[in-house]
């Protein structure tokens, strides 16, 4: 006995992977920045502020007020 499924192409969004740069400020962490941009394109903040250290080539969780960094993020592409 098998389930079928119809599956309309129409129904894919396309997202592309962008990056921002963003100023840090005081008091700003890794956790809040992340926690502003976080979508469900990860599996949870873990994996996203590894990617967001990895972008910027951090070793640590520490980042400084006035220095930029790069944060990954998903936007949907409906141009078709």
């Amino acid at each position: 006995y098998f389930n079928v499924a119809n599956v309309s192409a129409d129904n894919v969004i396309n997202k592309d992977k962008l990056v921002t740069s963003v100023k840090i400020e005081k008091g700003d962490t890794l956790w809040s920045i992340a926690k502003e941009y976080f979508s469900d394109d990860y599996k949870d903040m873990n994996e996203f502020i590894k990617e967001i250290k990895l972008s910027n080539g951090l070793y640590s969780d520490t980042i400084h007020e006035g220095h930029y960094i790069i944060v990954p993020y998903y936007s949907s592409n409906n141009s078709q």
